[in-house]
């Protein structure tokens, strides 16, 4: 079997105020914390990746960011992928780079 790459794990420091409106999301599933790792696949190219909180109606904000200190929050679609042997979706947003979240376990 081949080995699959890692994940990314490139840290994003997120500030109070980012914190508190992931928090405050109605029906938020966790608490956020500060540091997020990218949830890409190590190697990508482009902007990373984070899930910041998955809220009412599952909603999913993600945390993006680039090496140059850009970044943003906002609301991204779900891939549509799924294993063909568990049948579990991907767990990354549309139109991810690298491979799909279940490749990465």
């Amino acid at each position: 079997m081949t080995e699959l790459p890692p994940w990314c794990c490139v840290p994003v420091e997120l500030t109070a105020e980012e914190v508190a409106f992931l928090d405050g999301l109605p029906d938020g599933a966790h608490t956020v914390e500060s540091v997020r790792p990218c949830e890409i696949q190590e190697g990508h190219e482009g902007v990373h990746m984070s899930l910041g909180q998955a809220a009412k109606d599952d909603v999913e904000w993600w945390i993006l960011w680039d090496d140059a200190g850009g970044r943003e929050i906002g609301v991204l679609p779900p891939c549509e992928i799924e294993d063909p042997e568990s049948e579990h979706q991907c767990v990354l947003p549309l139109g991810h780079p690298g491979r799909c979240g279940f490749a990465l376990d």
